[in-house]
């Protein structure tokens, strides 16, 4: 596992429940890399979704003492959502859309401002 992903568990929980689920999360990537090794190359990223949607489907939220009170809650994807997704997914359209934003570097925030709803009233707050 990444430092990075070692850094994000220490700052949601205890040390020893940071550093057991790090190994635990670890040794299961290493296993499903294995066998992913062994799938067809297109298939692997529709393989993975389907791996975290059951993951998603059956994990149970930890005891707030792990993670030190802090609010945490599973809200799966329904099963029919994510198949549906997976159905219309588009891995041509995906790559060609990645490609054009490797090459423009994409779009910046203020790309977007036009879209804002923002109110009449200045001191309207809008949530």
């Amino acid at each position: 596992m990444t430092d990075s992903f070692r850094e994000k568990l220490s700052r949601l929980a205890s040390p020893e429940f940071a550093t057991t689920l790090g190994n635990e999360t670890e040794r299961i990537a290493k296993g499903l890399s294995t066998l992913l090794a062994s799938a067809p190359p297109e298939t692997t990223d529709a393989i993975v979704g389907v791996i975290l949607s059951e993951i998603s489907h059956t994990l149970k939220s930890p005891t707030p003492s792990a993670l030190n009170g802090a609010p945490f809650e599973v809200t799966p994807v329904p099963r029919e959502v994510f198949e549906q997704a997976l159905r219309e997914i588009d891995e041509e359209e995906i790559a060609a859309e990645i490609r054009e934003i490797r090459e423009t570097g994409g779009f910046a925030l203020r790309d977007f401002y036009h879209e804002l709803d923002f109110p009449n009233d200045p001191h309207e707050r809008v949530i």
